[in-house]
C-alpha cells in the first residue's frame, strides 16, 4: 500500500499533486482578450500604416474618381441594403422575427422604388424641378451690352494673337470685369514643347475684349501656370480634394494684385426626400500660379470672384429644361398640361448653325451682374410668344424668374423666332453660307431686342460678317457693320 493519501491527484511523472481552481476543467482555454491585436502596437507602426493609406489615396483615387462619382450619384441605392438588411438579419437572430422579416421586405421595396426613381428621367426632372425654386421678379432689368461677338470668332482672335510657335489655344471662357462692365473671353496658351507637356503648364491667358467686332486681343502678363487646366497634376489635385464630384467650367481669375488664379467649378450630388440624387453646383477649387490649392464655397467664391462664369452652362440648360416641363408638378404635366414650356429655340438645327453654343447664354445686367438666362416659350410650335426668363446667378447658381407679359398689347417673341427674321436685315446677303450666333438679349426701357452675331460658315466660321438686331416686337431687323454703329442706335433709343 502506498502512503499517498487517495485524494491527491498523481501527475504522470510527477510526485505530489497539482492544485487546480474550484470549478474550472482542466481542457478550459483562457478567453483572448477584446483588441488585443491593436495593443501593443508601437508608433511606428502606426505611422507605417498611416502613410501607407495616403499613399494609396494619393495614387489610387484620381483613376478611380469616376467610379465614385458614379456609385455617389446613386448613394441610395447603395446604402439602403447595405443598412436595412444587416439590420433586419439583426433583429431576426435576436427572435424578432416579425420585425426582422418586416424590415428586410421593407428594405427591398424601397431599394427597388428609389432605384425607379433615379433612372427615370422624368421622375428626377421633377425633382430638380422642385429644388430650384426661382425667386420671382416682376420687371426686366437692363442689359448691359458687352457681348457682341461670338465664341469661334474670340477663338480666333486669340490665335491671331499668338506668337509663340511653342503654344496653342486652348478652350474659350467668359468672365465680365464688374468695375468697368466689361466682359471678355479668355482663351489659356498650352505648351507644345516636352518641357511644357511634362505638368500641363500654360504659357499665358489671352484676353479677348467680348464687346468689340475688331481684334481687341492681348496676352496678359505673367499670366503663365504651372499647372494649366489640361494638366494631369491639377486633375489628380481636384480628384483628391473632391472625389466625389465632376469638375464643371474653368476660369482664370486675375486678382487684384495682379497674381493669377485657376478656378475650377465643380458639380456633386445631393438626395431629395424622395431619395433621388440630382445635380448641384458644389463649390469652386482655386489653384494659384504655382499649383497651390484652396477651396471656396460657392458663397465664398460668389464674394471673391464677381463676375466669373462659374455656374456650368450645362447644369443651368438642364435646370431650365426641366423646370420648363415641371413647374407646376407631375399632374399638372401628365393630365391638365398648362404652361408647359420649352427653351426658346430650334433643336433640329445644326451645330453650323449655332456655332455649337446653344442657350443659355451669358449676359450682364445692371443690379444683377453676370447671369445665365434661359428664356422659354410655350411648348410644341404654335406659339413663338417668350412666356418667362429664368436667371441664374453666374457663380452660386441662385435662379430668378420673370414671367413675360404682353406690353401695351404687344407680344415678345422669342429668339426662335427672332433668328428666322435674320434675313430680313439684308436681302442681298449670301445667307445660307452665313451662320446667325448666340441670341443675345438687349433691354433697354420697354425695348426689346435680339442680338445675333452673324458669321461665315464652315471652315471659315470664326469670320465676322455682321451684327443683326431683331425687334423682339416687331421683329423688324437691322444690320449694323460693327459694335461702334450698334452701340450709337441703341444710344439714340429712348
Amino acid at each position: 500500500m502506498s502512503d499517498q493519501p487517495e485524494n491527491e491527484d498523481r501527475v504522470d511523472g510527477v510526485e505530489g499533486t497539482q492544485p487546480t481552481d474550484a470549478g474550472a476543467s482542466p481542457s478550459e482555454t483562457p478567453k483572448k482578450k477584446r483588441f488585443a491585436w491593436f495593443r501593443g502596437r508601437s508608433l511606428k507602426f502606426w505611422f507605417r500604416t498611416l502613410l501607407l493609406l495616403v499613399l494609396a489615396y494619393v495614387v489610387l483615387v484620381p483613376f478611380a474618381r469616376p467610379l465614385l462619382v458614379m456609385a455617389w450619384s446613386v448613394m441610395p441605392l447603395i446604402v439602403l441594403p447595405l443598412v436595412g438588411i444587416p439590420f433586419g438579419i439583426y433583429l431576426l437572430r435576436r427572435n424578432w422575427r416579425k420585425c426582422g422579416t418586416a424590415m428586410v421586405i421593407l428594405t427591398i421595396l424601397a431599394t427597388g422604388a428609389v432605384t425607379a426613381g433615379n433612372f427615370t428621367g422624368w421622375f428626377v426632372e421633377s425633382q430638380i424641378a422642385s429644388f430650384i425654386h426661382p425667386q420671382a421678379i416682376t420687371k426686366m432689368p437692363t442689359t448691359i451690352n458687352n457681348r457682341i461677338i461670338a465664341r469661334p470668332t474670340a477663338l480666333h482672335y486669340a490665335e491671331n494673337s499668338n506668337s509663340d510657335n511653342r503654344l496653342r489655344i486652348g478652350r474659350p471662357h467668359i468672365l465680365t470685369d464688374l468695375k468697368t462692365d466689361t466682359m471678355y473671353w479668355q482663351v489659356p496658351l498650352h505648351y507644345t514643347v516636352w518641357y511644357g507637356e511634362i505638368f500641363g503648364s500654360t504659357g499665358g491667358i489671352v484676353r479677348v475684349n467680348a464687346a468689340d467686332t475688331g481684334q481687341d486681343a492681348k496676352t496678359m502678363d505673367n499670366s503663365g501656370f504651372l499647372f494649366g487646366d489640361e494638366s494631369w497634376v491639377a486633375k489628380a489635385m481636384f480628384a483628391w480634394f473632391h472625389p466625389l464630384s465632376d469638375p464643371a467650367e474653368v476660369v482664370y481669375w486675375q486678382n487684384d494684385d495682379g497674381s493669377w488664379s485657376l478656378l475650377v467649378s465643380y458639380v456633386t450630388y445631393k438626395p431629395t426626400i424622395a431619395g433621388v440624387m440630382i445635380p448641384k453646383i458644389g463649390g469652386v477649387m482655386e489653384i494659384s500660379q504655382y499649383g497651390i490649392p484652396s477651396n471656396h464655397s460657392v458663397e465664398d467664391a460668389a464674394a471673391k470672384f464677381p463676375g466669373a462664369a462659374l455656374f456650368p452652362e450645362e447644369l443651368g440648360r438642364k435646370y431650365a429644361q426641366s423646370y420648363a416641363k415641371y413647374k407646376h408638378g407631375l399632374l399638372n404635366y401628365f393630365v391638365t398640361q398648362k404652361d408647359i414650356l420649352m427653351l426658346s429655340e430650334d433643336p433640329s438645327l445644326p451645330a453650323e448653325e449655332t456655332g455649337g453654343n446653344n442657350l443659355p447664354h451669358y449676359i450682364e445686367f445692371e443690379g444683377l451682374g453676370l447671369q445665365l438666362i434661359a428664356p422659354m416659350e410655350p411648348n410644341g410650335k404654335t406659339s413663338a410668344a417668350m412666356k418667362e426668363v429664368l436667371f441664374f446667378d453666374g457663380v452660386t447658381g441662385a435662379a430668378r424668374s420673370l414671367e413675360v407679359k404682353d406690353s401695351q398689347g404687344r407680344v415678345l417673341n422669342g429668339p426662335r423666332q427672332a433668328r428666322t427674321n435674320v434675313h430680313k436685315a439684308d436681302n442681298q446677303a449670301d445667307w445660307p453660307d452665313f451662320a446667325s450666333l448666340e441670341p443675345k438679349l438687349i433691354a433697354k426701357g420697354d425695348q426689346r431686342f435680339w442680338l445675333f452675331t452673324v458669321n461665315r460658315k464652315g471652315d471659315e466660321q470664326h469670320a465676322f460678317v455682321m451684327l443683326v438686331l431683331v425687334n423682339g416686337y416687331t421683329l423688324d431687323a437691322k444690320k449694323f457693320d460693327s459694335d461702334e454703329a450698334l452701340k450709337q442706335y441703341l444710344d439714340s433709343l429712348q
